[in-house]
This record gives structure tokens, C-alpha cells and sequence, in this order.
């Protein structure tokens, strides 16, 4: 609710402002509680409950340690 880019009175989002082309959603949700989950949610594809990956704590273990894009792209010759 405090960013320009949606309509508040100062300029606290000029960078995303500037960008042609981009979506902008007024309605987006998450799929975990926390970014841990989240970020490996959108590399594996798989949702937390999926990869049981609910807490800090926790790793990805299994298949679903080395299915996920990062591994998928280092297959495919790319490097960081």
C-alpha cells in the first residue's frame, strides 16, 4: 500500500515505474508462510508440502534436491 507503482501519493517504486512492458498485479499470493519455501517452490516447481520444505530448518533431500532449475540449466551447459 506504500508503493507509487500502485497509486501512493510519493515516489517510492521510480525503478519499477520505469520498466516497459511489465505486469503489474494488484492481487498476488504466496504459496508458503515464509521465502525459504517460496523461493524453492518457484525453482522445483513442486509446492512446500511437496518437497516438505516448511521450515529454516529443513533441506530438499531426494530427488527433489537436484530437480529443480538451477540444476536443470548447469545440465545444459549454463554456469553461474
Amino acid at each position: 500500500r506504500h508503493m507509487s507503482i500502485y497509486g501512493y501519493e510519493k515516489d517510492t517504486t521510480p525503478n519499477l515505474r520505469n520498466l516497459e512492458n511489465a505486469l503489474i498485479y494488484t492481487r498476488a499470493y504466496t504459496n508458503s508462510g515464509n521465502s525459504r519455501a517460496s523461493t524453492v517452490s518457484v525453482l522445483t516447481g513442486k509446492s512446500p508440502l511437496k518437497t516438505e520444505l516448511m521450515s529454516s530448518l529443513q533441506i530438499l533431500r531426494g530427488g527433489d534436491s537436484f530437480d529443480h532449475l538451477p540444476a536443470i540449466l548447469r545440465t545444459l551447459g549454463y554456469v553461474i
